[in-house]
């Protein structure tokens, strides 16, 4: 059993997702927990093993998964990933193409739109969980523009859907108490994810007298990829387009009093 799920593990599916779940069970040193009954609980573990065909657009524990698999050794624990403060490579990898090429030097860096055939070929090479790509030389907009992408295609979102209208309430307060009441509602993995990018942003906005991407401009360009309005109506987004940047500021100035 053992040596069918190890030549199983790597596959993008189902199978692959059981197969890294069996493993895991036979790693076990207690004899009596060797028999792992399916309940619901090991059902969902098996789901959360699932490997997605790529890393955009697919749920945070899919993508995490995707790169553990990719990872030397093979197999790692999920279940262990997914509870520690931990960010998926390609967030981490993204962000450092942006200050590596001289981001921090760049006008209108997350403003301005990078060429668009590039940035889907970025997208493209990426997607597998292949990611060497990013540690070539590359426009600074183009990966700016892919870390929005990706942001944007983490499905369910860093922050829940459920969370809208309390972010929003919380942008009027100004309340830094509320939003870390709020920011302490998500999963480890996607809070580790919003801490990251928030000091990254932070990072960013220190540049600002060359980027002309203030923390403000940052948020505001930023907001649309990281919080969604739950109905998806353009007017409702157009109109809360000030709230969702005054949060995202907001959570920027969080994870800074903490750095």
């Amino acid at each position: 059993l053992r040596s069918h799920a190890r030549k199983r593990c790597g596959e993008p599916t189902v199978v692959g997702g059981l197969a890294r779940f069996t493993l895991a069970c036979c790693a076990l040193d207690a004899p009596a927990a060797r028999a792992v009954p399916l309940d619901r609980a090991a059902l969902d573990a098996i789901g959360a093993a699932h490997l997605p065909a790529s890393v955009f657009g697919e749920p945070l524990e899919g993508v995490l998964g995707k790169e553990l698999a990719r990872s030397s050794p093979p197999l790692g624990d999920l279940a262990q990933l997914l509870q520690e403060p931990s960010v998926p490579r390609i967030l981490a990898m993204l962000c450092h193409a942006v200050l590596d090429n001289d981001g921090m030097e760049t006008e209108g860096v997350f403003r301005l739109a990078g060429d668009q055939g590039d940035v889907q070929e970025m997208v493209e090479e990426l997607s597998g969980g292949d990611y060497s790509r990013l540690e070539r030389a590359c426009d600074p907009l183009v990966a700016a523009d892919v870390l929005k992408i990706w942001i944007r295609g983490v499905s369910p979102p860093l922050i829940p859907l459920d969370s809208y209208e309390r972010c929003l309430a919380a942008a009027d307060s100004g309340d830094l108490e509320e939003v870390s009441a709020i920011l302490g509602t998500l999963t480890p993995a996607a809070f580790a994810c919003v801490g990251y990018l928030a000091s990254f942003l932070n990072q960013m906005a220190t540049a600002a007298d060359r980027t002309r991407m203030t923390e403000s401009n940052l948020a505001l360009v930023i907001a649309p990829n990281l919080l969604r309005e739950p109905s998806g109506d353009a007017v409702a987004m157009l109109q809360h387009a000030d709230q969702e940047a005054s949060f995202v500021s907001l959570v920027m100035a969080r994870f800074e009093r903490d750095s």
